[in-house]
């Protein structure tokens, strides 16, 4: 709806008495558009008499589709909206409208210029006689704008106008229709003015109304003002709104960057995270590695050690079985020798070997022996038994010392054997008991107690060692004990020996230090506190 060509408004409410039987002063076929649907345009025939407009079906019908009463409150104006449709106007007080379509522009313009006429000569005769009209200008801004709100919220409903405002917009609304009013008032204060000076009226009047005229001037120029006041009101909202949209914008990019800069700090922590994390892995990586190294180092170096002992041994065995050898070899060239001189039949090496037997196996006497040697040495020659002892004395100091090693190699591993509950010659025999000295204990002597006592001393060096690292790196307390945790001591103990829960454990037994549980892990005993004694 536009109000550039709204025409007049009034601003009393009484309508004349006139009849429908008056003589119509407009009758023709006109588009209605339809008030239910405010969608559809439909042909009616429309008459206009001075107090209502009238609308039919057809013309020559009786009875009226519908009538609008036509009061000073009304208005007519085209329309510019339209759609689908051309040379509309509209008839509306402000709470129901008809909306009409003339066939030509000639006669939309005849139509709204009669609506027109009517219109303004209701409000000519409600400012010169109606009382309502005095009341209503008696009324105060504020009731005439709630008027005036009243008025528009009704009008917007009967044509089913949706479109939202700002309160701005609304305020300039209001000013407008306000201004149009009072130019509206101005123009009957002044027709009003005009008529009576052509009529001659006293002057008495003609002074009253001037009064009123220039009244309702100051009245529109007081709605003008409000109007402008308005306008400059939204131009200030619209501003304010604008300058607040900028600082919402602004905010809301200051808080993207900070969530970028806050994300972009994340990715950085993770990643140095990350790097620390690699570089942690590399180095236990490495310190593993290094680790294995060394492990290998000292296998194969052990290996080689006792590759070594074992070829000594075995060239030791070679040596000592060639001398054996030889010395046998020479023995029994020396006892054939002997023999070949000899008249008796047995010979010198027989006689030792089985006086050597009988020496080792048997229990008859020694003097038994030497007088046997002596009756054969009575048998003999002179010069045989010379030749006899001198081959026998050569026989003790070389081969006999050999015999006798071999043979006591020989029973001693006879006789583990036979107390070895593994191997096929063992004999039951009384078991040790548990009070014995020995129990428990390698033979004394043998390899297997040399190696406890060199274990039991690697132990006590790797004891006193503990104590001594954690004397230098852990706290004293008030009582002069000395404590540390697990956890430090393991990182402490990384790079010295791969042996410190064993040694925790050994230390424990022996009285050298103290601390809650019996095996500790890392990760799981970070925190348990060592004490030392």
């Amino acid at each position: 709806m536009s109000t550039r060509n709204l025409l007049v408004r009034g601003g009393g409410s009484k309508r004349g008495d006139l009849t429908t039987e008056a003589k119509p002063i407009i009758e023709s076929y006109l588009q209605k558009l339809d008030t239910k649907s405010q969608r559809s345009w439909k042909k009616r025939y429309v008459v206009l008499y001075s107090d209502r407009i009238k609308y039919f079906k057809k013309q020559g019908d009786t009875v009226a589709r519908g009538e609008v009463l036509i009061t000073s409150e009304h208005y007519v104006s085209d329309l510019t909206d339209a759609k689908g449709q051309a040379n509309t106007f509209v008839v509306s007080d402000f709470i129901s409208s008809l909306r009409l379509a003339a066939e030509s522009v000639e006669l939309r313009d005849f139509w709204m210029h009669a609506i027109a006429r009517i219109i303004r000569n209701l409000q000519q005769k409600e400012n010169w006689y109606g009382q309502e009209a005095g009341v209503l200008r008696e009324r105060t801004k504020s009731q005439r704008r709630g008027d005036l709100e009243a008025r528009i919220a009704a009008y917007k409903h009967s044509v089913g106008d949706t479109t939202v405002l700002t309160p701005e917009e609304e305020d300039i609304r209001i000013a407008h229709f306000l201004a149009e009013e009072a130019r509206a008032d101005e123009v009957a204060a002044q027709n009003a003015l005009d008529e009576a000076a052509e009529e001659g009226v006293p002057d008495e009047e003609l002074e009253e109304l001037r009064i009123l005229h220039s009244l309702a001037q100051q009245r529109l120029s007081a709605a003008e003002e409000a109007e402008e006041e308005a306008k400059r009101a939204k131009e200030d909202a619209e501003e304010a709104r604008r300058l607040e949209a900028e600082r919402l914008k602004e905010e809301e990019r200051q808080r993207k960057l900070e969530a970028a800069r806050r994300k972009e700090e994340a990715a950085r922590r993770k990643a140095e995270e990350a790097r620390l994390e690699k570089e942690r892995k590399a180095e236990a990586a490495r310190a593993l590695k290094e680790k294995s190294r060394r492990v290998k180092e000292q296998k194969a170096r052990r290996k080689a050690e006792r590759e070594a002992a074992a070829a000594a041994e075995a060239e030791r065995a070679r040596e000592e079985a060639e001398a054996a050898a030889a010395a046998e070899a020479e023995a029994a060239a020396e006892a054939e020798a002997a023999a070949a001189a000899a008249v008796q039949p047995e010979s010198l090496f027989s006689r030792f070997t089985r006086r050597f037997s009988l020496g080792r196996s048997s229990s008859a006497p020694r003097e038994e022996l030497d007088q046997e040697d002596d009756a054969d040495d009575e048998d003999s020659g002179p010069g045989i038994v010379s030749a006899a002892s001198s081959a026998l004395g050569s026989a003790r100091t070389g081969i006999a010392a050999r015999l006798m090693q071999w043979q006591d190699k020989i029973e001693g591993h006879q006789e583990a054997q036979s107390k070895n509950v593994f191997s096929g010659s063992h004999e039951e025999g009384p078991a040790i008991r548990r009070d014995d000295p020995n129990y428990g204990k390698a033979v004394a002597g043998s390899k297997s107690e040399a190696r406890a006592i060199a274990a039991a001393a690697w132990v006590t060096k790797e004891m006193d060692k503990l104590c001594n690292v954690i004397r230098e790196n852990g706290q004293v307390d008030r009582d002069g004990t000395v404590t540390i945790t697990f956890g430090e001591l393991f990182v402490i103990y990384q790079d010295i020996s791969d042996s410190l829960v064993g040694i925790l454990m050994r230390a424990k037994k022996y009285k050298r230090l103290t601390y809650q549980g019996d095996m500790l892990f890392q990760g799981l005993h970070d925190g348990v506190v060592i004490t030392l004694l």
